[in-house]
């Protein structure tokens, strides 16, 4: 029983960090991917932001823990 409910903790968690880094990545890379110079630096005038390339690296992130909320959830919703 305690591990069911560790197990849908470990989900829950997983699938906030999940939402957050994917919120992340496409605000910090995906948006503004046509506007890298060589540097890996964006510059957007309209608004004065400065958006760095290495935001690509939240994408595996978001990955893995999309990966953690499913086996977590599989574990939690065994009986």
């Amino acid at each position: 029983m305690t591990a069911r409910i560790a197990a849908g903790i470990a989900a829950a968690v997983s699938l906030v960090l999940t939402l957050v880094l994917t919120v992340a990545f496409f605000n910090g890379y995906w948006r503004n991917r046509d506007c890298f110079d060589d540097r890996g630096r964006c510059f957007v005038p309209e608004d004065g932001s400065v958006f760095s390339a290495n935001s690509i690296y939240l994408a595996p992130l978001a990955v893995i823990f999309g990966i953690l909320f499913v086996i977590g959830s599989l574990f939690a919703g065994r009986r």
